[in-house]
């Protein structure tokens, strides 16, 4: 109905959407580094993310292992160290009672959950995390609970 109020022709987007455009492009999913914060110019074909699952159509075929992707990452040694820990991490990581994990990480802020149940300090990765929900989210994932990071997929969620 509200489609048919704005005048929004949903027959004629199924003709004129180009489901096939990334493949037949040869684009696929991948993280820029830049020179300017990370000392290199560099494309990881790894998403370090989940916005792969937000554009209908990128090929995500042929994706590096994590560890292979922070191998290549132009990362300091200690952002080598800590970003697998947060590709890696997970509910399994916060020290709550299960009974308490809902809660916990409706409120539990997911920088707080970065820094204090993964040790993450390491500038590149908190970066790297800070920018990994825009794609989905109208926020930074530094303002997001852990909830909500793992609801727009942001760094450690749903890269594995």
């Amino acid at each position: 109905m509200l489609f048919e109020d704005i005048v929004v022709d949903t027959e004629r987007f199924e003709t004129a959407h180009d489901r096939d455009f990334y493949k037949r492009s040869g684009l696929r999913d991948g993280t820029y580094f830049n020179k300017a914060v990370f000392g290199k110019d560099k494309v990881v074909l790894h998403p370090f993310c989940n916005y792969p699952n937000h554009v209908e159509g990128i090929v995500m075929s042929g994706k590096l292992t994590n560890e292979e992707a922070v191998r290549q990452a132009p990362l300091a040694v200690r952002g080598q160290e800590q970003l697998p820990r947060v590709l890696h991490g997970g509910l399994h990581a916060i020290d709550v009672p299960k009974n308490k994990m809902p809660e916990s990480i409706r409120s539990a802020n997911y920088f707080d959950y970065l820094k204090k149940d993964l040790g993450v300090d390491d500038p590149s990765v908190l970066r790297v995390a800070r920018n990994s929900g825009l794609d989905w989210a109208s926020s930074p994932t530094e303002l997001m609970s852990v909830q909500g990071a793992m609801g727009c997929g942001a760094l450690g969620y749903g890269t594995s």
